[in-house]
């Protein structure tokens, strides 16, 4: 299909301005909104895992891959788990247990350092600050990438409008025709 950079780049950027304004903004405030900033790191990683691999249920492998620094992609998954899962499901990050040896991860916004134990093990720290650098840096390298490669390029756009409608079925299809039906009529978007 070979698709132009100038039409995917602005898919690409419209994720960036909408993911990375937030959270600079939440990243930005003195207190607060660790775990906000941290589930929308999740959230990017989602979406730019199923762009980048084209499959979904990819985010841990994209954050792995390009928000880690290399000592810690081996064991990203788990850490992804733990935070996206942990917060998206319970609001709260989930411990990971190592053999015999369970640590939390704590998220802090800029007291603790990114990717070191406490004293006593008991946790992992994320530093938010970090982590949304750490997700622009990765932004960056996925538009190097579209840039250089054609085919990645063609993926990428691809699955970016695969998708993007919603088509109810059975009783909530009823449901929506119901609520519908209260509307004026207009002509049918083509």
């Amino acid at each position: 299909m070979a698709m132009d950079l100038q039409t995917v780049e602005p898919v690409l950027q419209q994720l960036r301005n909408f993911v990375m304004t937030d959270l600079r903004q939440i990243a930005a405030e003195q207190t607060g909104g660790n775990y906000a900033a941290t589930a929308l790191v999740g959230c990017a990683c989602d979406a730019l895992g199923r762009l980048t691999y084209g499959a979904d249920n990819s985010g841990g492998r994209f954050f792995s891959e390009y928000v880690l620094p290399d000592a810690w992609k081996e064991v990203g998954g788990s850490i992804y788990g733990a935070l996206r899962n942990g917060l998206v499901h319970l609001y709260d990050t989930k411990a990971i247990r190592v053999d015999k040896r369970m640590f939390e991860i704590g998220v802090s916004k800029r007291d603790k350092p990114h990717l070191t134990f406490s004293d006593d093990g008991k946790y992992l720290f994320i530093n938010v600050q970090d982590l949304t650098a750490a997700l622009d840096a990765a932004f960056d390298r996925i538009h190097e990438r579209l840039v250089q490669d054609v085919d990645f390029r063609d993926r990428f756009y691809m699955k970016a409008k695969e998708g993007l409608v919603i088509e109810p079925v059975k009783r909530e299809l009823d449901g929506w025709r119901r609520l519908l039906a209260t509307l004026p009529t207009s002509p049918a978007p083509s």
